[in-house]
């Protein structure tokens, strides 16, 4: 009988401590949903992905469905001088890659796509469809592409020599374009190639005889948008040419009320053809300003979205369900700051993220309106954080991401968000040895209220 009821009350003792744990984050939570950021949130601990006994830069990362993700990086140092053995500076210059399949496994051995490289991309859409590009020791573009459920292919070279900066955009159809600077500076051209899904990249395309530091984006049905600066004499050097399904490009037009910019243009496009662009920095005002496509084809004058007293620069844009979202850096004092655009109704408040001392390194967003920010915080420590807005509700609470020794970390961790909301955040650090390599932490959605 005391046997009997010793194990009656080790139980009742067990069962609610099972309910806690389950609601907690369990896939098939037994007691209540919880509403706390922190507490369903939490990124959980960063994976090692390459080795540490090389430099690494230039990491992205790209997450798909069913745990399915990319991580690309460049490893060894930049390709100058003479090469020894295919070796710079005495570490190899390579491109390399990671690829993690399934629910059950971490990321695999990196493999290595291209030797004496510089500047990988990768993007991926929500099918899985995935398309991994660099730039060659000669200036040439080149790219693999990957199938969803399927595996790399060969590299296929996209440009011909002379290639500078350049973009990568890849839209929900499969269709992705890369856009790139022609030639040598101040005399650069724009060009651009696209593909459609499951195909090679088309032959290369000129669509603005002078420009420089080209960004792009494609949508969920093949429409998209390519945008740079003009490096001419024309007093609107901000330009964009539109893309329609099948890869043609209308003649480039002049973003009205585009200054002479110091840093970069951002574009987001959404399925139903919107298309905005971001301005930042405009000469010493450091402003942020934007653009957006009107009914007739053309873009509306560039308007300030930063607010009197708000200044900023480094801003992206991105698609946020059927509406915009617009995140920059301050400048003076130093803080990351974001702006919501409704259709036909125009741009939020600015609301500031996080302290003085956030600066902006990642932001995206997905088809369910779910966003997330990335930003680094140095103090004693430096600081990865993350801030995440859920469909219908306000942002919450900053995420520590990871934290290292104020020296050697990458000030560019790299962010991607997925359908359902999983995010990943990539970096790479050289300092202590514990702290270097290539980097990846994961997080988890939070349970629908």
């Amino acid at each position: 009988m005391a046997r009997t009821l010793a194990v009656v009350l080790l139980f009742l003792a067990v069962i609610p401590l099972s309910a806690e744990a389950w609601s907690n984050g369990g896939a098939d939570a037994l007691g209540p949903r919880i509403r706390s950021h922190r507490r369903a949130s939490a990124w959980r601990a960063p994976e090692i992905v390459a080795s540490r006994r090389h430099p690494v830069s230039a990491v992205q990362v790209a997450d798909g469905p069913r745990r399915l993700a990319l991580v690309v990086w460049k490893r060894g140092l930049t390709d100058v001088g003479p090469a020894r053995d295919g070796r710079m500076g005495g570490h190899a210059s390579a491109v390399q890659v990671a690829v993690r399949r399934g629910a059950r496994w971490g990321f695999g051995e990196p493999v290595i796509l291209a030797r004496r490289v510089d500047g990988p991309r990768v993007a991926m859409n929500p099918a899985g469809e995935a398309v991994i590009a660099w730039r060659d020791r000669r200036g040439r573009i080149q790219a693999v592409t990957r199938p969803p459920n399927g595996p790399l292919g060969e590299p296929r070279r996209v440009s011909g020599p002379g290639a500078g900066g350049y973009a990568l955009a890849i839209g929900g159809d499969g269709s992705a374009v890369i856009a790139w600077e022609h030639g040598e500076f101040p005399d650069t051209s724009i060009r651009a190639a696209v593909r459609a899904s499951g195909s090679a990249f088309g032959k290369p395309t000129e669509i603005g005889p002078v420009g420089a530091l080209p960004v792009a984006a494609v949508n969920g049905v093949g429409e998209g948008i390519v945008t740079w600066e003009d490096t001419g004499e024309r007093d609107q050097p901000a330009m964009a040419s539109m893309m329609s399904p099948g890869g043609t490009f209308d003649l480039p037009q002049p973003i009205p009320n585009s200054e002479r910019s110091n840093f970069r243009l951002s574009t987001a496009i959404a399925d139903d053809g919107t298309a905005i662009v971001l301005v930042n920095g405009e000469l010493m005002r450091h402003v942020v300003k934007a653009s957006v496509l009107q009914p007739d084809g053309s873009f509306s004058p560039a308007a300030s979205i930063s607010g009197p007293g708000n200044s900023g620069n480094f801003g992206e844009v991105v698609v946020e369900g059927e509406n915009f979202r617009a995140v920059w850096a301050g400048f003076s004092p130093t803080r990351v700051t974001t702006s919501r655009y409704l259709d036909h109704v125009g741009w939020s408040p600015p609301r500031v993220l996080g302290g003085r001392r956030d600066t902006l390194a990642a932001v995206e967003s997905n088809t369910r309106g779910m966003t997330a920010v990335l930003t680094v915080r140095n103090l004693r420590m430096t600081t990865i954080r993350s801030f995440v807005r859920l469909p219908g509700e306000g942002w919450g609470p900053a995420e520590a991401v990871a934290r290292f020794s104020n020296h050697g970390l990458t000030p560019n961790p790299a962010l991607s968000l997925n359908a359902v909301g999983r995010a990943l955040a990539a970096w790479g650090g050289s300092g202590k040895q514990s702290e270097r390599g290539v980097f990846v932490a994961e997080r988890w959605r939070l349970p629908a209220h």
